[in-house]
């Protein structure tokens, strides 16, 4: 369900197309989550890259490191550009 209210709060509210990205870079919109947690773990630095990169290295099947990285990567080049453009 589409959030149509939102709580009062000091925050900041972002749009991207995550489903869209994998299936156009990737062509497996299976790795959108992954780009999504490229795209926030780059915006709020909640943790490094190395840090994450690892974790995905270490997480995802085998076979799919590569893929989840090139995820990881297209989802802070989307954090990236949006910052230029903020």
């Amino acid at each position: 369900e589409l959030v149509t209210t939102l709580p009062e709060n000091n925050f900041s509210i972002y749009k991207a197309r995550f489903s869209e990205a994998a299936t156009q870079k990737l062509k497996r919109s299976i790795v959108a989550n992954i780009i999504m947690l490229g795209f926030l773990t780059s915006l709020t630095e909640i943790t490094s890259a190395e840090a994450i990169a690892e974790a995905i290295r270490t997480g995802v099947p085998k076979g799919t490191e590569e893929l989840n990285l090139k995820a990881l990567d297209i989802g802070r080049e989307m954090a990236d550009k949006l910052m230029q453009i903020v």
